[in-house]
């Protein structure tokens, strides 16, 4: 599963200085023909070694049964990375989609030719973005509180001072 990388003049270091990495994956697609198209041309068409395709294109015939076992073949790939399918595709099969919760292959939902570009984030990675916006808007709403009320006491400090200053200015001046 892994393979030993070595440098020809290092083999005489010790143990730790071993490099292990995963051979390289796939990406595969399941989408639009002109989606799946624009991929293939960009070079991530490849088949296994029992011919199948890292590519299926889907259109109105397409059956959920059909779409989803192509799903499932892809997710159990070895050679597979990360699975794109287009939002029209993932709305077909959207209750296997939402509830794979693999990372191996990671399963990216993007938008085909006529969708809108708006991708939407895994559930899992959505909620930590909610979390840290709202983590955002707390510290920002709190950050300019906090700021205006030690703007005001700096404020009130800089008169007391001053006025501070000009009493003395004017005690000193009506002694001579």
């Amino acid at each position: 599963m892994f393979e030993r990388l070595e440098d020809e003049e290092d083999n005489d270091e010790s143990e730790d200085s071993e490099e292990y990495i995963k051979p390289p994956r796939l990406i595969a697609i399941i989408g639009d023909e002109d989606t799946c198209v624009g991929f293939v041309l960009a070079g991530i068409g490849e088949v296994d070694e029992f011919e199948n395709p890292n590519y299926f294109i889907v259109d109105q015939k397409t059956n959920e049964y059909t779409l989803e076992k192509i799903f499932n073949n892809f997710t159990h790939r070895e050679d597979i990375g990360l699975i794109l399918i287009t939002k029209e595709a993932a709305d077909k099969i959207s209750t296997v989609v939402k509830h794979y919760k693999s990372v191996d292959p990671a399963v990216l939902v993007i938008p085909g030719h006529n969708g809108p570009y708006e991708i939407q984030l895994p559930p899992g990675v959505q909620e930590i973005e909610d979390r840290r916006e709202a983590q955002r808007s707390r510290r920002g709403s709190l950050g300019s509180v906090a700021s205006l009320a030690s703007l005001k006491t700096l404020a009130s400090h800089h008169s007391s001072v001053h006025t501070i200053k000009s009493s003395k200015l004017d005690t000193n001046l009506n002694k001579k």
